[in-house]
């Protein structure tokens, strides 16, 4: 189905689109605040109901007059032309390119490596987009929306320390690394981080505990291609030694579980782990430890 590209001609306010050329697949247009052009830029029909922006904007003009003229376009791409994604690609490197997408007020939605041409060499891309659907980008909502999106995100992870009478952790074997763990794990999106401490013993050793207090804190830099994380490590009470035979494992993940000394869980687990498992074992402490990669700050 071809493309009807005289409707995105329109003026708003003092933004206009003036369309200069057209093809089936893609329509160049000129962008204008007030009488001054601010810019070019062409739509190309990606396939049905998705369109991709490509922009070229004044260097003298301000990024947020340019912005606003892009943003007109975007909504009459979406509201008149029919497509129900519209998605541009920036230099992920070029603080003025990615300045102008956010202003917009649509959502980054990653990065795409290698993925733009820039002279002889290949750079990462910002990918942006915006879809029927979403908030307006010139209301609160809208402007929220596309923050969250580009403001930076941290793994978070919830593990929890069982301990016996004796003041030995429990400890469990994994199936995906060579290192034991604590019971827990990897927070999911919008989770509580004391339901996903729950929910990881439940899942992995098959109990259902209540999670106390929040003993540690700490903040873990960068490692093996990791980003940097938060981990938590909460009380999971104190239990007869005999409780490890009521556990119920999640054999792809935990084939066993043991309690073991500070000294012990040293031959264990990570130099991390062990680092911090004498800082709460054998006696937990009084108030919520702060460290830095499993030191004390």
């Amino acid at each position: 189905m071809s493309q009807d590209w005289s409707v995105l001609a329109s003026t708003s306010a003092d933004v206009s689109v003036k369309l200069v050329g057209r093809d089936e697949l893609y329509a160049d247009v000129e962008l204008f605040n007030g009488s001054t052009c601010v810019g070019t830029a062409t739509v190309t029909k990606v396939r049905d109901g998705v369109a991709a922006i490509s922009w070229v904007a004044d260097p003298s003009v301000s990024i947020g007059g340019y912005a606003g003229a892009l943003r007109a376009l975007i909504r009459r791409a979406l509201d008149n032309q029919g497509f129900s994604r519209v998605e541009t690609s920036v230099p992920a490197d070029d603080p003025r390119a990615v300045s102008i997408a956010m202003r917009t007020g649509i959502r980054r939605e990653g990065i795409a490596r290698q993925s733009i041409r820039r002279d002889t060499e290949l750079v990462d891309a910002a990918i942006f987009a915006a879809v029927a659907g979403d908030p307006a980008t010139d209301t609160p909502a809208g402007y929220t929306h596309m923050l969250d999106s580009v403001l930076p995100k941290k793994r978070l992870i919830s593990h929890v320390v069982m301990s016996d009478r004796d003041g030995r952790i429990l400890l469990c074997k994994t199936t995906f690394k060579r290192d034991w763990e604590l019971p827990g794990g990897i927070v999911e999106p919008g989770e509580n981080p004391v339901d996903a401490a729950q929910r990881e013993v439940l899942e992995e050793i098959g109990v259902d505990i209540e999670i106390g207090r929040l003993l540690v804190l700490d903040w873990l830099p960068p490692y093996l291609g990791w980003g940097d994380a938060i981990e938590l490590l909460y009380d999971g009470g104190e239990y007869d030694a005999a409780y490890l035979d009521t556990l119920v494992y999640d054999l792809r993940e935990i084939t066993g579980a043991r309690w073991c000394t500070p000294d012990e869980a040293a031959e264990l687990v990570s130099p991390l782990n062990a680092r911090r498992l004498g800082l709460v074992a054998p006696r937990k402490p009084d108030a919520t430890l702060h460290l830095r990669d499993g030191v004390p700050t």
